[in-house]
């Protein structure tokens, strides 16, 4: 499962302390998909398909976000991940291809998807490609620890600040952790 994955595989702490998780399916398209730190909630008109595996999959990464930080950090973080996340567990979502798109605006693309700003995936999987200690390219979790070690700094930072934490503190987390020069969008 997801749960599994996310906590026992990847190693992210249990969403809301380990404790239950409501999923509601709703007839409400207010928000397609939304996530809090102790519940989902999906519209009804995405509970077929492949999207009954890819929305819970990927609202389940935000729970985790909201337990690391309070899932208060912009949405070209926030988003980009859970994408990442529902793509390294359900085989039937492919992120990349759902949302990638490698030829618009010189490799970094912006998609509009129920009007959320959502980060390019290009991004997130050369992040994880460049720092990943995953030998296996085709492995799920490749670079997933990637994502860890930067949301446990966000943690750290978070605690600290309380505050939104933005796309400069993606560039602080990554030179924290990995030290050097960090990559950024515009570096890409």
């Amino acid at each position: 499962t997801a749960y599994s994955a996310y906590v026992s595989t990847y190693g992210f702490p249990s969403p809301n302390g380990g404790n239950t998780i409501e999923i509601y399916i709703t007839n409400d398209y207010t928000n397609a998909a939304w996530a809090g730190a102790d519940s989902i909630e999906i519209a009804s008109v995405l509970s077929n398909g492949d999207n009954i595996y890819s929305f819970p999959a990927h609202e389940l990464f935000h729970t985790i976000q909201y337990e690391m930080f309070d899932g208060n950090a912009q949405s070209q973080i926030i988003e980009g991940t859970a994408d990442i996340g529902a793509d390294s567990v359900n085989t039937a979502f492919d992120a990349m291809s759902h949302y990638g798109n490698t030829a618009a605006n010189n490799w970094l693309y912006w998609s509009w998807y129920y009007g959320t700003e959502r980060a390019s995936l290009l991004f997130w999987k050369y992040l994880m490609g460049t720092y990943t200690s995953a030998a296996d390219i085709t492995s799920a979790d490749y670079g997933m620890d990637v994502i860890l070690a930067i949301f446990e700094d966000f943690e750290t930072f978070y605690a600290a600040r309380g505050r939104e934490l933005t796309m400069n503190d993606l560039r602080g987390a990554i030179k924290n952790v990995y030290g050097g020069a960090p990559a950024t969008f515009v570096n890409i």
